[in-house]
């Protein structure tokens, strides 16, 4: 059965990634880490509505706890 798009609601499962946002958060959470050893930092996420921005961070705060995790 092939998933349906619910553009109201934000995805946390790697499973209903259908956009590839897993991948991308993956590649950036190394690049976060090593940012913020510096000064400062400041992040924007801009799109339209129901483009997936809650979904990219949602998969981003796990990639960069399970760093953390793998770290201690």
């Amino acid at each position: 059965m092939a998933k349906e798009l619910d553009s109201d609601r934000a995805v946390k499962n790697s499973d209903d990634d259908l956009f590839g946002f897993v991948g991308i958060a993956e590649r950036l959470a190394p690049l976060v880490v090593e940012a913020s050893k510096g000064d400062g930092m400041v992040i924007g996420l801009e799109g339209r509505w129901g483009s997936g921005k809650t979904s990219l961070l949602n998969f981003l705060r796990a990639e960069l706890t399970s760093a953390q995790e793998r770290r201690r």
